[in-house]
């Protein structure tokens, strides 16, 4: 059970998530410990990759994938020089 079950709990991991990039991306921490953010951040994309294999297939999940490649698409293009 969420804490707070007005909250989306997608929402909620999101602000997780996004509370480790921001330390991931600290300039003000070293690298040996920016380094353990990113490794947390991987390590949940592999588990989500593995709990992603093992659901099943839906009609329609193609265009899913579709939008997705299209949003990374812009979101690479709206870089300055395609950094960061």
């Amino acid at each position: 059970m969420w804490i707070n079950s007005n909250k989306d709990p997608i929402e909620h991991i999101k602000a997780e998530l996004h509370i480790i990039k921001l330390n991931e991306g600290d300039r003000y921490m070293d690298g040996f410990v920016t380094s353990k953010y990113k490794r947390q951040l991987l390590e949940i994309y592999w588990y989500l990759e593995d709990l992603i294999e093992d659901c099943n297939t839906y009609i329609g999940e193609d265009e899913w994938y579709k939008q997705r490649e299209k949003d990374k698409m812009i979101r690479k293009l709206s870089k300055p020089n395609g950094h960061k």
